[in-house]
């Protein structure tokens, strides 16, 4: 058996909001020579005032200034006008000077710019905002920006606050115009930071501009995440390769041995992780769990069998609550439980005490063993219980699958009340437990035949779930912006939930008070009542809710009234696919039926070829 790699999402919304506000003021060549055609009554006027300034006759010099406005009639005249009066001390008649010339000029890009930066001089930031709205966008925008930041964060007291507002959407302009005028790549992870927050990883690493030179690895670093999240894995790769080494190591490889693998390349993963080992075992330098485990598994797969042991072992000893490790060894200690395939040669030869070299070899490694694995997951939990903290759902999910396929003697009865067991004892509420172990009891009461109580389960369960309103503010408040994601140890990251579900779906699947109060659903939910619907003979239904899982969910997008099937939804499952091309064949619909087998066979191509 070949065992894919660990792929945990990067998706982490980089702290890198610089708390000392790099804030721009923009200057302007204000005093240039005034052209030819000027007003010569305006010149002469600001000569004479220039020479009584320079005399320190301030006062004389405010007539001749008044009469240079008057013949003012250009936004540069009129800000040459307001910086003497500026320079003199009249701060009164210089800001009478820009609103008498913006209420000729409205709007005026000069005039506002040097209106702005006089109010955010004088304090008065909250006019400053309105005035330099017009600025926003354009060369002056860092203006703009300035009163911005300065009226929303003058009082960061409440760190919460603060928080939630630099991440707001109506700062996208106020970031990228800051960038534009200081060239400072900070501003541009700030605008990023606004879309990480939505889970919008797309639109997050379009403001990664080309050939964006980093001033540091926290900065290349920060991209190469953003990039992995939006699946752009060459360009992931490519800033990955900016990082100096050093604080961020450990880190790039285990990013750079995942994108390695997304792009199909699990050979220069390996190498990378490789080179990190060996690199690290000779220094003493902590290796990270996710990069151990994926290590451990490629030694597996290639039958280094002892490598793979000592590494998973030295990261649970490290890590004892870290669940990758315990799974994975878990998997490996139940592909082990069963007695190794042997030549007949090979039996005749252990009957005695000759042993071949692979016999040796297999003797003398270290094993991985059921019990060892059942009892370290048993404890994890049980720690995680009694310090009250939450239980992780994957591990307990893989805890009782391992216990029930080590005790296949055990009569069908007692492993109904294992599972039963287990449900009771992570019981959220009334017919709620966890997401993940309803499913997999759901699955193992279909497998045993127990149509009935597989489907009494599930219904109560959605019923609970979605029409019992406390609950619902409970998980809603309970959610984090990555929840609808789920980490599949052995099959990397794939969304679990699907938003937006068309009416007629849900009513498909649970009726009409269900569709009217819930905006999404687990991908399992609605394959599993696609598949009681199928049990039904409902084949209406039934191919309703697995056309749109298969062919609607996961961003794909097909073209089902001209029957053209493009891809199938990587948050499908593979049985789901199976089932709707069986419906397919039993409708007489044999090309649907066969260019769905096909799809279906690449998709599982390619995920073994990942492994």
């Amino acid at each position: 058996m070949t065992f894919s790699f660990v792929l945990l999402r990067k998706k982490s919304v980089y702290a890198c909001f610089v708390s000392a506000l790099v804030l721009f003021v923009a200057g302007f060549g204000l005093v240039s020579c005034q052209s030819e055609d000027k007003s010569l009554s305006y010149m002469s006027a600001i000569g004479v005032a220039d020479n009584l300034i320079r005399s320190g006759k301030a006062g004389e010099a405010i007539e001749h200034l008044k009469r240079a406005e008057r013949y003012a009639a250009s936004p540069a005249a009129k800000i040459g006008v307001y910086r003497r009066y500026i320079t003199i001390g009249e701060n009164k008649l210089a800001e009478q000077v820009l609103v008498k010339g913006l209420k000729k000029i409205s709007e005026n890009l000069e005039l506002s710019a040097v209106y702005g930066q006089f109010l955010l001089r004088t304090g008065r930031v909250s006019e400053a905002v309105k005035v330099t709205e017009v600025l926003s966008g354009t060369k002056y925008g860092s203006i703009h920006s300035e009163a911005v930041l300065k009226n929303n964060f003058s009082d960061a007291t409440d760190i919460v606050s603060f928080n939630k507002s630099y991440i707001d959407s109506d700062f996208r302009t106020v970031y990228e115009d800051i960038f534009k005028s200081t060239e400072d790549n900070h501003w541009l992870m700030n605008a990023a930071l606004i879309y990480l927050a939505k889970g919008d990883y797309i639109t997050a690493a379009n403001f990664q501009v080309p050939n964006m030179r980093f001033a540091d690895s926290e900065e290349a670093y920060f991209w190469s995440l953003v990039q992995f999240d939006s699946e752009n894995y060459e360009l992931c790769l490519y800033d990955l390769q900016q990082v100096k080494a050093g604080k961020f190591k450990a880190e790039c490889v285990s990013l750079t041995s995942d994108a390695m693998m997304k792009i199909g390349e699990p050979e220069a993963a390996a190498h990378a992780r490789e080179a990190f080992l060996e690199d690290a075992l000779a220094t003493n330098v902590d290796i990270p769990p996710v990069l151990a485990v994926n290590s451990a598994i490629s030694e597996y797969n290639k039958k280094n069998y002892s490598s793979a042991y000592n590494l998973l072992l030295s990261t649970m000893e490290k890590y004892p609550e870290y669940s990758p490790a315990m799974i994975t060894y878990a998997k490996f200690a139940w592909e082990e439980s069963s007695p190794p395939e042997m030549t007949d040669l090979e039996k005749m030869v252990r009957e005695t005490d000759l042993r071949t070299a692979r016999m040796k070899a297999m003797d003398e490694r270290p094993h991985f063993l059921v019990s060892d694995a059942l009892a370290r997951m048993e404890k994890c939990i049980e720690t995680q219980k009694k310090e009250g903290r939450a239980t992780d759902d994957d591990l307990q999910m893989e805890r009782l699958s391992l216990f029930l396929k080590s005790k296949s003697s055990m009569p069908l009865k007692a492993r109904v009340s294992e599972i039963w067991k287990e449900l009771e004892k992570n019981e959220e509420g009334v017919n709620l437990y966890p997401s993940k172990l309803v499913q997999f009891a759901v699955q193992k009461f279909l497998f045993y035949g127990m149509v009935d109580d597989a489907r009494t389960l599930f219904m109560n369960f959605v019923s609970a779930k979605y029409l019992n309103s406390e609950e619902q503010s409970r998980l809603k408040s309970k959610k984090k912006a990555d929840a609808d994601v789920y980490y599949d140890v052995f099959g990397g990251e794939r969304k679990v939930s699907v938003k937006n579900i068309p009416e007629s779906v849900m009513r498909s699947a649970f009726g009409e008070q269900i569709a009217k109060s819930v905006d999404s659903l687990e991908v399992w939910e609605v394959e599993m009542a696609a598949y009681f619907a199928l049990l039904d003979n409902n084949h209406v239904v039934a191919r309703k809710l697995y056309e749109y899982v298969v062919f609607k969910t996961g961003g794909v997008v097909n073209d089902l009234k001209r029957g053209v099937f493009g891809a199938i939804s990587p948050m499908a499952a593979t049985s789901s696919s199976a089932n709707l091309a069986m419906i397919y064949s039993g409708l007489g619909e044999k090309k649907n039926a066969l260019d769905l087998y096909g799809l279906a066979s690449g998709k599982e191509k390619n995920k073994t070829s990942e492994g």
